[in-house]
């Protein structure tokens, strides 16, 4: 197993504040959810990650857009970077960086649950035979990804993995378990495309896309779930994880 030998002190230089573990639940209507997966360059995977973490073979990045016309947070969008590991036995993501066009909700998702995106332009395009994203960051093109000849799925047909997100916690710093439940209304799959991908702007210059895998298009039901896990960034997952009580 591979597991990770990143720099804790980088983690912690952009990890976010969490005031609170005891956050409630938040349901997201009727979200609109492109994903883009590529595989990545091998060497050196170990130190993409901290100790808690094991890099995956083939490694993967996945790149996500989130639509949310209406809800508690209001309209936005939301693209974030994630690289594939496992936590122990159990397969994660792990958040490298997020960007998102809407202040209140960037907070409320950051100050819950440690997203920690930044402000800037996220647009998202679904036509009849493509999905299109692009991201701007003050005027510089951070990310544009695509879903083109798109086929129907099943409603079970995708899995999403837990996500992992670095954040200062009344406990220190800490890998929070970002669980997630979908109810999806309707999955597509096609050909993965990246015309843009500027690596440094989410956190890790050392990124570099090689292989399209896959890309998918839903739409759901999202609930952000209770915290219940976190863990020690620099021990593995098998000594660090704590339950949040």
């Amino acid at each position: 197993m591979l597991f990770g030998i990143g720099s804790i002190d980088a983690i912690e230089k952009r990890a976010p504040r969490v005031g609170s573990l005891d956050t409630e639940p938040l349901t997201l209507a009727g979200i609109e959810l492109l994903r883009v997966t590529f595989e990545i360059e091998r060497r050196d995977i170990e130190t993409l990650f901290p100790p808690a973490l094991q890099a995956t073979l083939p490694p993967l990045v996945t790149w996500s857009v989130t639509r949310c016309e209406e809800g508690p947070l209001g309209p936005f969008c939301l693209a974030e970077t994630q690289l594939s590991c496992r936590s122990g036995a159990r397969s994660r993501t792990y958040l490298l960086g997020g960007v998102i066009n809407s202040e209140r909700a960037g907070e409320a998702l950051s100050s819950r649950w440690g997203f920690d995106p930044r402000v800037g332009d996220v647009q998202l395009f679904r036509g009849f035979d493509r999905a299109d994203a692009s991201v701007l960051v003050e005027g510089r093109k951070v990310l544009e990804i695509s879903m083109r000849d798109p086929v129907p799925l099943g409603q079970t047909a995708i899995h999403f993995a837990t996500r992992v997100h670095p954040a200062h916690t009344p406990n220190g710093l800490r890998l929070l378990q970002v669980d997630a439940s979908y109810r999806v209304h309707r999955s597509e799959r096609g050909r993965a495309f990246v015309d843009s991908f500027s690596a440094e702007e989410w956190n890790e210059p050392r990124v570099r896309p090689t292989r399209q895998v896959a890309a998918t298009y839903t739409s759901a039901d999202l609930t952000l779930e209770r915290l219940r896990f976190m863990g020690r960034p620099e021990v593995n997952a098998f000594a660090g994880t704590e339950s949040v009580s």
